[in-house]
This record gives structure tokens, C-alpha cells and sequence, in this order.
């Protein structure tokens, strides 16, 4: 018995091959055969929170433990500092301001690149107090005093902190 198709009139001399495909799932009705689950106990012999000891204490800073009204009241702590991190996205923030004026010293000066190393002093209100050139390797006082300037205006973020003091290396590279 032949297959009828369009424009081949009734029966197509050939007939279709049926494709049985191999699935992954076939044989997913089955358990394991490596772990036997009847063997398992639920129990792993535990004792649970009822066979466990706690241990009350007691704090200077919160007076019974109850931290009711007896608390006392902690003072700021202006011991912390500010991270590496802030300072560089600070700088990251501010890149474009600097390496603007880096690039118009560079149309003067193709040749001109470097590395300037600062020492850079936060105040607590994020203000830049100091900023000093510690070394340069850019060999151009006027390129490195408009630097300077445009550094002493960043703004770090008022935080709880000490003064901060931080010594940051720029590289100045022709792009």
C-alpha cells in the first residue's frame, strides 16, 4: 500500500520510513541502582536544641543584658579610616578632569608621559586640606601645579573618619 501525496497522483511508489528516536528519558521510569533509599534512617541521632547548654551574658555597654534603659550611650568613634577604594573612585570620578588637562600640556608636547606619585590629605568633611607632588616623572612644573589645583577641588564625601592621608600615583600615558 503505497502513501498518497499531491501532485504524485494516488499511491506514491515509496513508502515512509518510520524514525524511532533513542530518548534520554526512556528509562527514567526505573529508581536507582546505586543507592538503595529503604536502607536510609531519618534518625541521625541527634539530640536537637533540647540537649544543647546556653550560656547568659552579661555586657558593661548594655547594662543587665535586657538593653533596656540602662544602655549607655557610645560616643562617636572617629577611629576609622577611609578605604583605598573610596580614594580611587574618587580619582575614577575625576579622570576626565585630569587627563583633559593632561591632554592639552600633550598637544604642546607629544612626547610628554610620566608617572606622578602625591600625598593627598582628607579632612573628614571630604575636603582635600593638602596635596603635595612627591615625585613626577612628567618634567613640566605648569602641567604639574594645574594637576595639583584641579585635585585640591575633589570632594571625597563627608564621613565619621579621621584626617586621612594617602599617597596616590597617577600615570599620565598618550593614548
Amino acid at each position: 500500500m503505497g502513501l498518497t501525496l499531491p501532485g504524485y497522483g494516488e499511491d506514491y511508489p515509496y513508502k515512509a520510513n518510520r524514525v524511532e528516536r533513542s530518548l534520554v528519558t526512556a528509562g527514567a521510569s526505573r529508581g536507582s541502582d546505586g543507592i538503595d533509599t529503604a536502607k536510609l534512617s531519618r534518625d541521625t541521632g541527634s539530640q536537637g536544641l533540647s540537649g544543647r547548654k546556653t550560656t547568659q551574658v552579661r555586657s558593661a555597654v548594655q547594662g543587665n543584658g535586657s538593653g533596656g534603659s540602662r544602655a549607655k550611650k557610645v560616643a562617636k568613634d572617629y577611629s576609622a579610616q577611609r578605604t583605598e577604594e573610596e580614594v580611587q573612585l574618587v580619582f575614577d570620578r575625576n579622570k576626565g578632569a585630569l587627563y583633559s588637562i593632561y591632554n592639552r600640556a600633550l598637544r604642546k608636547n607629544p612626547s610628554l608621559m610620566g608617572k606622578m606619585l602625591l600625598e593627598i590629605t582628607i579632612a573628614p568633611s571630604g575636603k582635600v586640606t593638602t596635596c603635595r607632588l612627591l615625585s613626577s616623572e612628567l618634567e613640566n612644573r605648569k602641567l604639574e601645579r594645574k594637576l595639583l589645583a584641579r585635585i585640591r577641588m575633589f570632594d571625597f564625601g563627608s564621613k565619621e573618619v579621621e584626617t586621612t592621608v594617602v599617597s596616590y600615583p597617577i600615570d599620565f600615558l598618550p593614548s
